[in-house]
């Protein structure tokens, strides 16, 4: 969690600790003991923890495919997608929070069965997955989550690069156009962040190239359209970032 990254698995985590923030893609939120962040694959995502602090949570991955694809439209509407605005995060009351906990504890416990264990497994997901877009609904409703702001320097910063991930911007030509210091420009991206700006820059390449693979593009084509310098390279730092290559993750995304 040190580092901002992306799972080739969908993502519910919520926190049982107070003064936690998530960095997600170009976005802060800052979260109370209870609250539900989701992530997809293509969610960049880090938390940020007050140093000396007891850090606790419950964290749920599964790989979307998994579910009936008729269902999933229903199941994971509640993640939306990478662009939207303020719908990662999701405030339970007591009550709710409550049932999410026992909802996990139900498939912890299906985890541990020997005789049909995947069967209960999955359903015990479908029943969390239902839950949440129930509350999901409901929320969009009321007033939208906040997010926590990056000062307008650094976002200024990472809305460039966001545009222009295929060539590599200078530590120079960023540092201009904030009229910053380059130095100090790479500390308050750091401070603000929570990791490096070239660290940034090859995260969006790799979460571009997560959504081509999605859609089948040839290898080639996917490190070209996301500035990666060769097909090499590309596939040495997806199989370094995500422990597999990129054409086994897209098979298996596509199947």
């Amino acid at each position: 969690m040190e580092t901002m990254h992306i799972h080739d698995v969908y993502e519910i985590y919520m926190t049982q600790s107070s003064g936690i923030k998530f960095a997600v893609n170009n976005r802060t939120y800052e979260l109370d003991r209870g609250d539900v962040m989701l992530f997809t694959d293509a969610d960049l995502h880090k938390a940020i923890v007050p140093k000396n602090s007891k850090y606790e949570r419950y964290v749920i991955t599964f790989l979307p495919y998994l579910l009936q694809e008729e269902d999933r439209a229903v199941l994971l509407e509640c993640f939306g997608d990478s662009d939207r605005e303020c719908s990662h995060k999701l405030q339970l009351t007591p009550e709710e929070q409550r049932m999410f906990i026992t909802l996990v504890e139900e498939l912890k416990c299906e985890q541990k069965q020997q005789w049909q264990s995947e069967k209960g497994q999955l359903l015990s997901l479908c029943k969390l997955l239902l839950f949440l877009n129930r509350i999901f609904r409901e929320k969009q409703q009321v007033s939208p989550v906040s997010i926590h702001s990056f000062d307008p320097r650094i976002r200024t910063v990472l809305e460039y690069i966001d545009d222009n991930y295929i060539h590599q911007p200078s530590l120079d030509e960023l540092a201009k156009m904030c009229y910053l210091n380059k130095y100090y420009l790479c500390r308050l991206f750091r401070k603000e962040t929570g990791f490096s700006i070239s660290d940034y820059i090859t995260y969006r390449r790799m979460s571009i190239a997560m959504k081509l693979l999605r859609k089948g593009e040839s290898i080639s084509n996917v490190a070209r359209l996301s500035g990666f310098k060769s097909d090499t390279y590309f596939i040495t730092s997806f199989k370094k970032n995500f422990g597999t290559t990129p054409y086994r993750y897209m098979h298996r995304s596509i199947q």
